[in-house]
């Protein structure tokens, strides 16, 4: 029996062979795909980068003008903008002050100076001063008073041996005194003798033995008050010699004790004069680099200037640029000293964003910690290639301006950056208790 088929089936074989045709077509093509796109994924390397917010700076920073004892301004020699050379004088500080100090510390130190040459012409025993150079006003001075205290010093040793001399003379008299009166007593003696034999004969009177004996008596007594006068006059002697060796003695405990004095002050004086001087030397406030004036805090006569206080910013000219990058600490181990990178100056038109290459030049050792936003990250200092810097490019460049930082890492397969957040996810998942 043979099959029969219709019209109809016959007619609808051609489309559903063409649909099955067109359907196993794009699985093929849909296959090949997924193949190429794999098999280019894990050939493919793609350079991969960190990229960070940084700004751009200077290699020594910016220099912040100050004074450390501070001042009232005299005059202000510069203003915003004004571009300066190393040395160059910014602002004069009033010397009055100063000025005033310095002359009091100087007038001062002349006038102990020249008595410590006085006390030392005094301690040595000169009767003038030895001093190098022209005798000033108070040299001379100090001349007169050694003088002084020199004839005042005579004086009184004068004086001493005078009243010694007196006492000399007094005690010779006292002597003479008692050789009279013992040769008075001698004579009495043999009176008295001669009427005691007269008397013991049966003559002569009792009376007149009472008489010498009387005598002798009182004359005993004149030579034990002589010899007691000799014995004060001795002891006057002695002690105004002693007082005239004292004099020299004292003049000399005097004049160390003063001279040590002199001494202790004079270094307590030339040490304000250091620091007057130093004063002195910084009233003229000058640039320590060369270049541009910014943030000029003062801009009238007698301002006062704070100890410390900042008068102005320098700007450096010709330091060298570079740029500070925050790196997130989770990205720290992709960026390595001496790794190329890629900035791109955002501050400017961001249809003509100029962009110039870089090298990380030093990464921090420790993290950092931005006090104000608490945001933790490692700073990192890039330098810029100057030689394919564009001079215009480079005088536009400021510090403080802000640079995208694209620093570059290691190459991986273009796979690899889609496989890699899943493969992440399933080790997160075995890990999980």
């Amino acid at each position: 029996m043979t099959d029969s088929i219709s019209p109809q089936a016959k007619s609808r074989d051609p489309n559903e062979y063409e649909m099955k045709s067109q359907t196993g077509l794009g699985l093929i093509l849909t296959i090949a795909v997924i193949a190429f796109v794999f098999i280019w994924g894990g050939l493919a390397h793609v350079a991969g980068a960190v990229i960070a917010q940084g700004r751009i700076t200077l290699e020594s920073s910016i220099k912040r003008i100050q004074h450390r004892e501070g001042g009232i301004v005299g005059a202000i020699l510069v203003k915003e903008g004004d571009v300066v050379q190393a040395g160059q004088v910014l602002v004069r500080l009033d010397s009055t002050i100063v000025g005033a100090t310095a002359e009091t510390v100087a007038g001062q130190i002349e006038q102990l100076e020249a008595r410590k040459l006085r006390l030392e012409a005094e301690r040595d025993g000169l009767k003038t001063i030895i001093a190098t150079g022209e005798a000033s006003s108070v040299l001379q001075a100090e001349q007169k008073l050694l003088t002084s205290r020199l004839t005042l010093g005579a004086q009184r040793r004068a004086q001493l041996k005078d009243q010694i001399r007196q006492a000399g003379a007094e005690i010779a008299g006292y002597q003479a005194q008692i050789s009279a009166t013992r040769q008075q007593a001698y004579f009495a003696k043999r009176e008295l003798s001669g009427v005691r034999e007269v008397f013991e004969k049966g003559y002569g009177s009792f009376t007149r033995i009472s008489d010498l004996e009387r005598q002798l008596a009182q004359l005993d007594g004149q030579v034990g008050q002589l010899t007691a006068a000799i014995a004060k006059s001795r002891a006057q002697i002695s002690q105004l010699e002693q007082a005239l060796t004292q004099v020299d003695a004292e003049v000399l405990t005097d004049v160390m004790g003063q001279l040590k004095d002199t001494e202790s002050r004079l270094s307590e004086l030339r040490q304000q004069r250091i620091t007057s001087d130093d004063a002195q030397s910084r009233l003229e406030v000058t640039a320590p680099v060369t270049g541009k004036v910014q943030q000029l805090a003062f801009h009238t006569k007698g301002g006062v200037i704070g100890p410390g206080e900042t008068i102005m910013l320098v700007v450096p000219d010709r330091d060298e640029l570079i740029v500070e990058a925050n790196i997130d600490p989770t990205h720290i181990d992709s960026v390595v000293e001496g790794g190329v990178a890629h900035l791109r100056f955002v501050a400017f038109h961001s249809q003509t964003t100029p962009e110039a290459e870089a090298r990380v030049d030093r990464v921090s050792r420790d993290i950092e910690t931005d006090q104000r936003t608490s945001q933790s990250f490692y700073r990192a200092r890039l330098k810029l290639n100057a030689t394919v810097l564009p001079p215009s490019l480079r005088q536009k460049l400021q510090p403080g301006q802000p640079v995208e930082v694209h620093i570059a890492t290691s190459k991986r397969s273009a796979l690899s950056y889609f496989l890699k957040p899943l493969t992440d996810q399933i080790m997160r998942a075995f890990r999980e208790e």
